[in-house]
């Protein structure tokens, strides 16, 4: 895979995560985007002025990266406010808002993208989970484990190859892993 933020795709994402406490949560939210994350995307982090002292330093680490941004809220703005600023940081470019608590698979930025620029009435796309309600997969509005031997990696593998070009039509959507496409911001 190409390093992260490399030229692949033709829009240019900024991957918005608001920040609240759970270290270990965030680390592993982090770690899984540097993974598998390639196109024009950058990163947006933002500390809403968490009180777990291990978010500091764990952001720190992050915040000389190339195509990473880490910015903290002065005080607790909550959420809604939170993921708002990282949309008005991102500029002039589609958004990604993802809890510092989701964990990203192989291509997960592709499929987003494909699906959100798939036709001029899409708005917004949201990703398929193990355990999101509405789009949890393969039972909805339920938690579903991993396939036995298969780690998490290649459950999104086997999702993408069986199910990548999937676009279903649903009347809301899920924040936990939102694409929002600028147009229509």
């Amino acid at each position: 895979l190409p390093a992260f933020g490399a030229e692949i795709g033709p829009v240019e994402v900024a991957i918005v995560v608001p920040v609240y406490n759970a270290a270990a949560l965030v680390e592993r939210c982090l770690a899984s985007v540097f993974a598998h994350t390639s196109g024009r995307a950058r990163l947006i982090v933002i500390d809403d002025a968490s009180s777990d002292p291990a978010i500091a330093p764990l952001l720190a680490r992050h915040a000389g990266l190339e195509r990473v941004q880490v910015l903290r809220n002065a005080s607790n703005r909550g959420s809604t406010a939170t993921a708002n600023r990282g949309i008005v940081e991102a500029g002039h470019a589609d958004v990604v808002l993802l809890n510092a608590d989701t964990e990203v698979g192989p291509n997960w930025l592709q499929g987003l993208r494909r699906a959100a620029h798939a036709a001029d009435d899409v708005a917004t796309v949201t990703a398929v989970s193990d355990n999101a309600g509405a789009f949890s997969v393969p039972e909805l509005v339920q938690a579903n484990d991993l396939p036995a031997c298969w780690s998490f990696d290649d459950s999104a593998r086997a999702l993408w190859q069986h199910a990548g070009l999937a676009h279903p039509a649903l009347p809301t959507g899920n924040g936990f892993c939102m694409y929002i496409r600028r147009s229509v911001l």
